[in-house]
């Protein structure tokens, strides 16, 4: 396969993902909240596309859309005054952008007036209903805060094996941003379960902290988390605060 191939898969690749969004994002504006996962997931497998293809511009352009859906799901369509429009507007721009690879084409900037539309990427502090903090992750379901006690994080459910290595990428993110004098408070109440590789990216992270002699505490943990009877040796630390009643997001603004 040569490189015009290669072009021409990107493109047909694009095409077809923007055009589930559009449908999706149309269910979505027609109250269908539950399509904003799907939106989600479609646009974190263009983001790697394009990373992969080395335009990292349009793969933060993609984060940047993630991390506005992420804001939306928490705080609700109508809170944002624009809706879905700069999603629909940034899949537009991505799919042209794509067509100008395939075609040999100058190959646009990402326009500033729609990346500020979409607001902060993961590395910058961003607007709205947050944890209380500073913001320092904001991507694939998580929001990481800077707190003067801890490093709060909460987590979303993962949809896909995908998603689930995003999950895990960004906790390592989080770690490399940890202060040493900090641990991390993490909220799971907003999880229904949880996956075994997720658990033990929780369990390293624990041990990593442990070194500093700082620790995880799980919030909004319950018997509902607890991963198969086979894997607890494992996981020993995270069932221990599975079975030890804790309120809901206690700890958590």
């Amino acid at each position: 396969m040569d490189i015009s191939d290669l072009k021409d898969l990107y493109l047909a690749e694009t095409q077809e993902r923007c055009e589930r969004i559009v449908a999706d994002v149309l269910a979505i504006e027609g109250g269908d909240g539950g399509r904003i996962a799907a939106v989600q997931g479609e646009i974190h497998s263009l983001k790697g596309a394009c990373g992969f293809a080395g335009l990292d511009d349009v793969s933060h352009l993609c984060h940047q859309m993630e991390s506005y859906l992420t804001r939306m799901d928490r705080c609700g369509v109508s809170d944002l005054p624009e809706g879905m429009q700069p999603i629909l507007d940034g899949c537009d721009f991505v799919c042209r952008h794509a067509g100008g690879v395939a075609r040999g084409e100058p190959l646009p900037c990402v326009p500033d007036a729609l990346a500020g539309r979409l607001g902060p990427g993961a590395s910058q502090s961003g607007s709205g209903p947050t944890l209380s903090g500073r913001v320092v992750y904001e991507a694939d379901g998580i929001v990481a805060t800077a707190a003067p006690d801890a490093m709060r994080i909460r987590l979303r459910r993962a949809t896909c094996r995908d998603h689930r290595d995003a999950v895990i990428a960004g906790l390592h993110h989080i770690y490399e941003q940890t202060p040493d004098d900090r641990g991390w408070i993490v909220d799971l109440s907003y999880l229904g379960k949880i996956s075994i590789s997720v658990v033990g990216a929780l369990v390293a992270h624990q041990e990593d902290l442990r070194r500093r002699d700082r620790e995880i505490k799980l919030v909004g943990v319950g018997p509902r988390l607890l991963p198969p009877m086979y894997m607890e040796r494992l996981t020993e630390w995270f069932c221990v605060q599975c079975r030890v009643p804790v309120a809901g997001g206690e700890g958590i603004q």
